[in-house]
């Protein structure tokens, strides 16, 4: 029983202790080859330019990088020509007139113009060429925390912290933030603070280190579903469950709770300090203690439009607007001398602009009105009399890329910001005139489904998708994109919950909570130093993002410290009582062999044919010609399915057919199949490298190859040459 217990007590120990083993650096690792248009996959030097963009000295000439895509500068032979003349550039370096000087293999030194994007005679002009300032690639670089970066030929990547004397070390075996490769050259931090490394034959490592600086959350686990400032500077939040909390103006104390057995979608108070209360599908609560409640009927005049409510307005002329997710717009008015009211709908002649979601005025006291047929503007006196009085914002006049709109807002300088939903959102004048749009593919927005805008302090929009943030400055039009909820699942916001808080920080509601920011700690810098859109940003490209990813690091936290020293103490207690026991080991070693003769008998297996069983003559010459062919092809990278079928003699839509029905593959599938095979077998029986093999089997791109190896033996190739070879 003794002994029992002590297993227990080592197997808690071992796992409580293994997790302040965690790595407290925390990446997410974007890589960059050929196929995203990179020069080479070998990279020897790394830097960014004053404009900031970035360049990579590669084995077959210069790349550079601008977000979105690479522009590559190729040798050209002819000695007089005033560009690269080898395709092997070792260095590069910018001087302080905007130059970037090329240092090549062949000793040839070529000097280009950023400002023109020309290369210049410098020796006719007489600039004085720079020696090369380093000659050796970059093997490690320091960043703004103070830790040092660190990379090898062989063994990946070294991450060491003086202040805490953590070092940290990641290769392709890391269980955390495995890398694609352990053969790395070079090492470049930019001025957003992303990592980019340089690797042998396989590209650009970029890693966006991940930080929680200016972050704060609360009412963890409710799915929030409204988030919204009142009247009064009090804060309302909604949850999915019906829970509704009043907080102060910072939200840090509660002042009020209630419940619903349905959502609460928008609280409002209005000018006499009513409080109106919409709910999706038990309609408008007017007043409390006790609350007037109004709800959807058919057959009385003057009733509420729909019980589904999703904003509620009082504009600067006295009226009180209430939209509805499926009834249209309805203005409401008092009636008789109890003061109830009675409600006129408008914008009710067909189904998508009855979906009414988001109400905001301008400076003009022109109402918009987000509906899922675009929106409509208008002046509130005007429309009421005749309701064609209005401008209307949508596809079917190319004045919005959506109709479904989803948010509005009226920022500070006057313009109105409108999300289409798929399409990013745009930016228009008081007088519905476009001003800009921004999307995901052009300008980098984080998601094409935006939730909601917020300004902060600073004149920054912050600007919430179905997943994850990004900020937009307005002054340079300059797109940073954050993940800040705790884990990426729950980077997923509400539509329509964000707000500023007196104390200029803003909150936003996710489907885990809120998530409160301090924009100024994000903003630091950004007004005088961003660049302009003009100019190319590291954050503005579609699918490499400038991204942040925000995390709770809880190991700092004091629970956490608590822990530490309890482990220290139970493990100091352990080692003195319990001796060495190696029934795991035994067991681990047990788990190898097994683990070892299941990936020997899966090798020594070869492609299973569908009619394996009853194959007959014709069936049995036709797969050895097939696999004639095979075996001479297999490190043809071009060779196609149609060069199959011509090498069989037979049309390609007969030859497929026969394939399919002999073999179960399709040529190219079975073509596949055999080259992983292959490949196993040089893994397995030679010390060839990756790259080597790739060019054996006929496939170019390493990462396609690891990614097809994995899908077929369930492992990555080295662990495969591990395994076998161990």
């Amino acid at each position: 029983m003794k002994r029992y217990a002590e297993r227990i007590v080592a197997t808690l120990v071992a796992l409580v202790f293994s997790l302040t083993l965690w790595p407290t650096t925390e990446f997410q690792l974007q890589q960059l080859t050929t196929a995203d248009g990179l020069a080479n996959n070998t990279v020897r030097k790394i830097m960014q330019d004053s404009y900031g963009r970035i360049w990579a000295a590669t084995s077959n000439g210069l790349s550079r990088y601008d977000g979105r895509k690479f522009v590559n500068y190729r040798a050209m032979h002819d000695k007089s020509h005033l560009g690269l003349t080898d395709q092997r550039v070792m260095n590069i370096y910018e001087d302080n007139e905007r130059r970037l000087w090329i240092f090549q293999r062949t000793g040839d030194v070529a000097c280009l113009d950023l400002r023109t994007d020309r290369f210049i005679d410098f020796e006719a002009r007489h600039i004085a060429m720079p020696g090369d300032p380093e000659g050796q690639p970059t093997t490690w670089v320091g960043d703004s925390r103070g830790r040092i970066w660190r990379v090898t030929d062989n063994d990946g990547l070294y991450v060491e912290d003086p202040a805490t004397g953590i070092s940290e070390h990641f290769t392709t075996q890391s269980h955390t933030n495995p890398l694609p490769t352990d053969a790395l050259k070079c090492i470049f931090i930019d001025s957003d603070g992303v990592v980019w490394i340089g690797t042998d034959n396989l590209g650009i490592s970029q890693l966006k280190v991940m930080q929680n600086d200016g972050v704060e959350y609360m009412l963890d686990g409710e799915n929030i579903r409204m988030l919204l400032s009142l009247a009064n500077g009090s804060i309302a939040i909604g949850s999915r469950d019906g829970d509704v909390w009043i907080y102060d103006s910072t939200l840090t104390k509660c002042l009020e709770t209630m419940h619903h057995d349905f959502n609460t979608y928008y609280l409002a108070i209005s000018p006499s300090g009513t409080r109106w209360q919409g709910t999706k599908g038990d309609g408008l609560y007017v007043g409390s203690k006790p609350a007037t409640h109004y709800l959807h009927t058919d057959s009385v005049d003057g009733a509420l439009a729909h019980n589904e409510i999703y904003a509620i307005h009082f504009d600067s002329n006295g009226h009180s607007w209430v939209g509805t997710f499926g009834g249209g717009l309805c203005v409401a008015e008092e009636e008789g001398t109890d003061g109830s009211l009675s409600f006129t709908t408008f914008l009710d002649h067909d189904y998508g602009s009855r979906r009414i979601r988001a109400i905001v005025e301008d400076s003009l006291s022109h109402l918009w009105i987000a509906t899922s047929h675009g929106v409509y503007r208008l002046n509130p006196t005007l429309f009421m009399a005749d309701t064609t009085q209005y401008t209307h914002l949508c596809t079917g006049n190319s004045t919005l890329q959506s109709d479904e709109v989803r948010t509005l807002f009226r920022a500070s300088d006057g313009t109105i910001y409108i999300s289409e939903a798929g399409e990013g959102f745009a930016i228009f004048d008081t007088g519905a005139h476009l001003v800009r749009r921004i999307t995901e593919q052009t300008d980098s927005l984080v998601n094409s489904m935006v939730q909601c805008f917020v300004e902060d302090a600073d004149g920054m929009i912050w600007v919430s998708t179905e997943f994850g943030i990004s900020r937009y400055n307005p002054f340079t039009h300059r797109i940073s994109n954050y993940f800040m909820s705790k884990n990426m699942l729950n980077n997923v916001y509400s539509e329509n919950c964000g707000t500023r808080l007196t104390d200029g920080r803003i909150a936003f509601g996710t489907n885990n909570g809120v998530v409160i920011i301090t924009p100024y700690i994000y903003n630091e810098g950004e007004l005088t130093a961003g660049i302009d859109r003009t100019e190319v940003t590291i954050g503005g490209q579609t699918p490499r993002r400038d991204i942040i990813y925000i995390v709770s690091q809880w190991w700092n936290s004091p629970w956490a410290i608590a822990i530490y020293i309890v482990v220290a103490v139970v493990v100091l207690v352990w080692w003195m009582r319990v001796r060495r026991n190696n029934q795991r080991f035994h067991h681990a070693i047990a788990t190898l062999k097994t683990q070892k003769e299941v990936m020997r008998e899966r090798f020594s297996h070869d492609v299973k044919l569908r009619r394996k069983a009853n194959t007959d003559a014709s069936d049995t010459e036709f797969i050895e010609r097939v696999d004639s062919i095979v075996r001479s092809e297999m490190d043809n990278p071009e060779f196609t399915s149609d060069n199959f079928a011509e090498h069989m003699g037979m049309g390609r839509t007969t030859f497929f057919a026969r394939m399919k029905a002999v073999t179960g593959y399709t040529p190219r599938e079975y073509l596949n199949q055999k080259r992983m095979k292959r490949v196993a077998e040089l893994l397995s029986t030679t010390t060839l490298s990756i790259g080597e093999i790739s060019d054996r089997v006929g496939i170019n791109d390493q990462l396609y190859l690891s990614r097809m190896f994995r899908k077929q033996y369930g492992c990555s190739p080295s662990k495969w040459r591990k395994q076998v070879t161990k």
